[in-house]
């Protein structure tokens, strides 16, 4: 009776997860695909009513340079808030006529918005990474975006393919994988985040919460956070009943992770902001707020860690008792005779959906990171699914860790 139990129980969870598997993939390479720009026919904002905050620590001199050259190209206004740096930063800032903030001791990027942002009296605020590159296109179509019902738009991430070429081929291709999902939940309304390296901003919507002590120290159990401060402001947008967008052929360029410890460590803290904010959203009822869609993603791929090895875990469980329980002497005589026994068991297609049904649900997914991906497309796909690796075992560790509290004020 016991081992009947254990055979159902496995039949149906092992169906259950195949079928979650193989919609997760499947409707989401749809979506992504279907989901087309919007083209406004009027633009309630130009560019002159745009002023750009940048933080700034110990960021290279020359890419930084270039971010705000970038900048003055366009003509907007900006404003460097030095977080506990001071040059070359200012110096490269007042040349190119921005204006500079040094703030002496070093208290993260969240207070260095919080700053910057008092002296934005324009009606749209960018919030832009100090490693970031835009283009005036990119810019132009991001406000555009901005109608009655629009809080926040984001652009597209590039990564610059220069320093270590394998960094950027699995940084790409992550960004890539990240654009597929954040399309097909964009479809249905709001973005999944406005990311931190570049976003707008209605000022007179996000000022009053930038400088609030909810923003500038957010807490779990009596420790600060300091990850996710632009998820953050993307769940805020979209609580005060305005619409997140992202604008995904506006592109922006960001440097790659210098290496693959840098890359780890990058996704471990993505992960992790990923699991706060997965809790927060069904504590305070906001998880619907995206559409059916993102609670569906966001319960699959935050439990998926566990589900996988509960999957294998039960698997390995059956084979076991399978051998304990047979009498015959030879493991190879009994797998010919159990595969033998599947193939002519009306059962057989119901097996071989189970254990490869989900691997086939893959491929239409492959194939739009592949449309996605802008170059050198094969090499970013091969050494892309290093990316795959390093998630999975990030997501475990987060896990693992999440209750360690030193990671949130790191």
């Amino acid at each position: 009776m016991l081992h009947l139990f254990h055979g159902i129980s496995y039949f149906v969870y092992s169906l259950s997860f195949t079928i979650i598997t193989i919609l997760y993939f499947s409707l989401n390479s749809f979506f992504a695909i279907k989901s087309k720009k919007k083209i406004e026919k009027h633009s309630m904002y130009t560019l002159s009513d745009l002023t750009a905050v940048i933080p700034v620590y110990k960021e290279n001199a020359n890419l930084f340079e270039r971010v705000i050259r970038a900048l003055y190209d366009i003509g907007i206004e900006f404003v460097v808030v030095g977080d506990s740096s001071l040059e070359p930063y200012k110096s490269i800032t007042e040349r190119y006529g921005g204006k500079f903030i040094h703030l002496k001791e070093h208290k993260g990027k969240r207070y260095a918005l919080a700053e910057g942002i008092k002296y934005v009296n324009s009606p749209l605020v960018m919030f832009l990474d100090s490693d970031t590159i835009v283009t005036k296109d990119a810019l132009q179509k991001m406000i555009k975006r901005f109608t009655e019902d629009v809080g926040g738009v984001g652009p597209n991430i590039r990564i610059m393919s220069e320093g270590n070429k394998y960094a950027y081929y699995y940084s790409e291709f992550f960004e890539r994988l990240s654009e597929i999902v954040n399309r097909a939940v964009s479809y249905f309304g709001s973005a999944i985040i406005l990311s931190g390296q570049c976003a707008v901003y209605r000022t007179d919507l996000v000022k009053p919460y930038v400088t609030s002590s909810q923003f500038l120290e957010p807490k779990l159990l009596g420790k600060r956070i300091v990850i996710s401060d632009d998820r953050d402001l993307t769940n805020y947008v979209i609580k005060s009943g305005y619409k997140a967008v992202r604008v995904f052929d506006a592109i922006v360029y960001t440097k790659c992770p210098s290496d693959i410890k840098v890359f780890t460590k990058q996704v471990i803290r993505w992960t992790r902001a990923n699991y706060l904010n997965f809790i927060r959203e069904i504590a305070d009822g906001s998880i619907g707020k995206r559409g059916t869609l993102y609670v569906f993603d966001a319960i699959y791929t935050n439990l998926l860690p566990l589900f996988t090895i509960l999957f294998v875990y039960m698997d390995f469980s059956k084979i076991m008792k399978l051998f304990s329980s047979t009498k015959i002497i030879s493991s190879k005589i009994f797998l010919l005779l159990d595969i033998q026994a599947r193939f002519h068991s009306q059962s057989y297609l119901l097996y071989l959906f189970i254990h490869y049904g989900s691997i086939v649900s893959i491929i239409p997914f492959v194939l739009t990171i592949i449309y996605l991906i802008p170059e050198d497309k094969m090499r970013t796909l091969i050494f892309g699914s290093i990316a795959l690796a390093v998630q999975y075992v990030a997501s475990l560790y987060a896990i693992i860790t999440f209750w360690w509290q030193d990671w949130l004020t790191r």
